[in-house]
């Protein structure tokens, strides 16, 4: 079974990335954004590229993504780190 637009997504990625990583962090983005996690991070209506980074390396496990768990805590201190401010 294939996802819907996956065959949309694969030509923009380097030979051998895992599409259905890719749209999973996609998808945790859209949700904390949605939520208005990420406003710290937003420059002019786009995500900054601190927060791209920080979701290339979250670890996920089981599609696990709920904003309450431990893995956007994670993601949050990553975010942090790659963008050089604790303090926000």
């Amino acid at each position: 079974m294939k996802a819907v637009g996956v065959e949309l997504l694969a030509p923009y990625l380097s030979p051998g990335a895992d599409v259905f990583a890719v749209g999973l962090r996609c998808g945790f983005l859209q949700m904390i954004t949605k939520f208005g996690v990420l406003g710290p991070w937003m420059r002019e209506g786009a995500l900054d590229d601190a927060v791209f980074r920080a979701a290339a390396e979250c670890p996920f496990k089981n599609g696990d993504i709920d904003p309450a768990d431990f893995v956007a805590q994670v993601f949050m201190a990553q975010v942090q780190a790659e963008a050089g401010n604790s303090d926000l």
